[in-house]
């Protein structure tokens, strides 16, 4: 058993050669890599002809949308409207559900108000 450096060495070695072969020389060269690598034949293809893609540290699922403050202020919205969930949340008017609206789109929150948009600085 090769290790993973080992095989990656062992295809800049042979890639070359496998990309400037003929078709019948392709076929030796590709039966030679497999036995080797022990790589099943369609991914010694593949591997052969683009080379190795490294998909390095990548963190999966959605980038945040939000960051830094925006959070702490959309926290401090949903808890203080009851820490409601989006379906819920359509269902229930406003004013059911411990928020209340303003005409500018601000949320009441007794003392202060919270702007609609959360780029908007806060104001006391």
């Amino acid at each position: 058993m090769m290790s993973q450096w080992s095989k990656r060495e062992l295809l800049e070695t042979i890639r070359p050669r496998y990309l400037k072969a003929q078709k019948s020389g392709k076929a030796l060269i590709l039966d030679e890599f497999v036995a080797a690598a022990g790589y099943h034949r369609k991914y010694a293809i593949q591997v052969l002809k683009h080379g190795w893609k490294g998909r390095g540290l990548r963190k999966k699922g959605r980038r945040p949308q939000y960051q830094g403050e925006v959070v702490t202020v959309l926290t401090q919205i949903w808890e203080i409207c009851g820490q409601i969930c989006s379906k819920p949340a359509q269902t229930l008017p406003a004013r059911d559900s411990g928020c209340t609206g303003t005409s500018s789109g601000a949320v009441s929150l007794g003392g202060g108000q919270i702007p609609a948009a959360a780029h908007e600085p806060l104001h006391d």
